[in-house]
């Protein structure tokens, strides 16, 4: 029972009486819930006022003339794409369509339960939480539940370890669960396919400490639950190079918090009691090879595109490139602003990166563990195994020639850029534990640590920073960088002196200034459907059905898609080969549309028949008199006038940002 506060006792006493740990050393199930409970409060606020961080209002402008009246704060970023003019697109067209497993919009369909996290109807969207407002609330309630329940749930997910690991500490928990959230990466990745796979992994570890701990089989086993529903969701975004490093940082922390030596009981003890956490993994992975089998084709053929297909990185990829310091550029987050990136990645999704507490927090763990065995002859399994974690995706990352042992341990499935969601993950965890091991043995790093480490922060970022100087415009836009990086020596500095609370905060605020204006606050989505150049799509379809095509760029595709017409625009996951064998009898052009790309319509009577204008680009060149054209489009909707002989002009709709052309396609004269 924790101890109860005496008369007259002050406040930290009764602070200490509310958190005290249980006597197995696990927090109180009211401290570990308190801030996941407050979480739950935020979620029903925001779904019931139907607030989202979409950034479709970007095209806002190109619609409606004046200000845009449901974009609350912050300004949209066009740079989000992924979301704003695909995920979100789709979203609205399944909508539209009644929720079906495949979108009709391309032809031969789109499996939605493989590609963009879109709602749709069939069992294994049971295992997407995210999506199941859609079959209960309105739209504009369901897509803020699609949009916040990924990130509150990695914000819970994180809370409720780290609680679970210093469970006197649950305010700091709760600052570092919020940075974490914060952190720029997940902001400019911000998709249930980024958020979903670290929240897995943070229940994961969590679930490991309270079944080491826990008497009761029964309380073990039904850790199995979540455990095994949380593995389906993040497998089924499909997304390897985000699954395969997050997995990694989680089995080091298990092993090593089976390996450790504390006088809880011994390592078979723990291997045994760990097993109800195995077994609901297990369960989810048998689920999830169901679902796979069940779509084996549509995965084969995607597999076999020519991009990305089974790409794989040779370990030591990260020094050919000339960046190959970016991934560490957290302090200079600012300068990702407005959707540039000043040359150092093609954008700022691509640029973003971790405020990397934990790396310079680490140093101290080095001491720790030193001083632990010179003094004490004690090891720290879980530290060891953490940083033993970090040394793998370091060799990864810059040391060449051993990619055979890279592809046995999968690690060649992620790339330099996504490798950094599992370095994100390793910097948190290594920030609980060091400030765990020095807990436990009443320690403070000496003052030579803590202050060391803060002069390698600021150090490593002085060498950063002239980097960023030969960028034009780079180092003014990041703001005052050499404040931030005086803010991040001080929380190290802090941490390693065990205070953590005020160490947590200023982490906090880094996050909150790097990456709490990304995303805007909008309610509900802008509504393509609603535009008069949609409803003049859908009357005319209505009343001569057939296939469209979209030709140019002012937002034809995702126009056609989200009214839900049969069209031949949209973003591909695996191939028709059926289709693109008709466009392209001959196969000359395969290498081109066989891949996972965007489909688009130009005329240019320069460009070939189909090209690509980026690796994830598809563009056909419409000629309304070619045999594919003839037997198989009925309509155009077209951003520019085309003159061509088999096109008559249907309608012409005026929106500010240009006039489009609706052209219904006619016989050869």
């Amino acid at each position: 029972m924790p101890r109860a506060p005496v008369p007259g006792a002050t406040a930290r006493d009764r602070w200490d009486a509310w958190t005290g740990p249980r006597p197995d050393g696990l927090p109180r199930v009211r401290v570990l819930l308190a801030y996941p409970a407050l979480l739950l409060v935020v979620l029903v606020g925001l779904v019931a006022a139907g607030l989202s961080g979409t950034s479709t209002g970007v095209v806002h402008g190109w619609f409606e003339e004046g200000a845009d009246g449901n974009l609350v704060a912050f300004e949209p970023q066009a740079i989000r794409s992924d979301e704003w003019s695909v995920q979100t697109t789709y979203t609205v067209s399944q909508v539209q369509e009644g929720l079906p497993l495949h979108n009709d919009t391309l032809p031969g369909g789109v499996d939605m339960s493989l590609n963009w996290e879109a709602p749709y109807a069939e069992w294994s969207a049971a295992f997407r939480p995210h999506n199941l407002g859609f079959f209960v609330l309105p739209f504009d309630q369901a897509f803020a539940l699609k949009w916040w329940l990924p990130g509150l749930a990695l914000a819970a997910a994180a809370y409720m370890l780290l609680v679970s690991v210093l469970p006197r500490r649950p305010l700091a928990s709760a600052a570092l669960a919020t940075a974490f959230l914060f952190s720029p990466f997940f902001q400019w990745w911000y998709i249930p396919q980024t958020l979903w796979p670290v929240a897995w992994a943070l229940l994961t570890m969590t679930a490991i400490v309270w079944t080491t701990a826990l008497a009761p089989a029964r309380a073990r086993w039904l850790w199995a639950l979540p455990v095994g529903y949380v593995t389906v969701t993040a497998a089924l975004g499909i997304y390897a190079p985000f699954l395969i490093p997050v997995a990694y940082v989680t089995a080091a922390f298990g092993v090593g918090w089976v390996l450790r030596r504390d006088g809880t009981g011994t390592v078979r003890d723990r291997l045994r009691r760990v097993l109800p956490v195995l077994a609901g993994g297990a369960a989810g992975g048998v689920v999830v090879v169901v679902f796979l089998l069940t779509r084996w084709s549509t995965i084969e053929g995607f597999l076999g595109t020519v991009y990305p297909g089974q790409r794989l990185t040779p370990p030591g990829e990260a020094l050919a490139d000339p960046d190959r310091l970016a991934g560490f550029l957290g302090v200079f987050s600012l300068a990702l602003h407005g959707g540039g990136s000043h040359g150092i990645r093609p954008n700022s999704s691509e640029a973003s990166t971790f405020v990397f507490l934990g790396a310079f927090v680490a140093l101290g763990g080095v001491w720790l563990l030193l001083h632990l065995w010179r003094t004490r002859c004690v090891v720290d399994a879980p530290l060891v195994a953490a940083l033993a974690c970090g040394v793998l995706f370091a060799a990864f990352l810059y040391v060449p020639g051993w990619a055979p042992i890279a592809h046995l341990l999968l690690l060649d499935r992620a790339t330099p850029g996504r490798m950094l969601i599992g370095l994100g993950l390793l910097s948190l965890l290594l920030v609980a534990l060091v400030v765990r091991a020095l807990d436990v043995h009443d320690l403070r790093a000496p003052w030579w640590v803590a202050v060391a480490g803060g002069v390698v922060v600021l150090g490593s970022h002085a060498v950063l920073a002239d980097r960023l100087s030969h960028r034009p415009g780079a180092l003014e836009a990041s703001g005052p960088w050499w404040l931030f990086a005086l803010v991040l020596a001080a929380a190290v500095v802090l941490v390693l002196r065990r205070r953590l609370l005020p160490g947590a905060v200023a982490y906090l605020a880094l996050s909150l200034v790097f990456g709490a204006w990304v995303n805007p606050l909008y309610r509900g989505v802008f509504d393509l459907r609603e535009t008069d150049v949609a409803q003049a799509v859908s009357t005319l379809d209505e009343q001569v059905p057939g296939r469209w095509v979209g030709v140019g760029d002012a937002m034809v595709g995702p126009i056609l898609t989200a009214t839900g017409v049969g069209a031949f625009n949209a973003f591909q996951g695996a191939p028709d080969v059926d289709t693109w064998q008709r466009l392209d009898p001959s196969g000359r052009y395969e290498v081109h549309w066989n891949r996972f790309g965007n489909v688009g319509w130009i005329v240019d009577d320069e460009a070939p028949r189909i090209s690509n204008p980026a690796p994830d680009q598809v563009r056909v060149n419409f000629d309304s008199c070619a045999r594919y054209e003839q037997s198989e489009i009925t309509h155009v909707l077209s951003d520019r006038p085309i003159e061509q002989p088999c096109l008559r002009l249907v309608d012409e709709v005026d929106e500010p940002v240009t006039t489009f052309h609706i052209y219904q396609v006619v016989a050869r004269p």
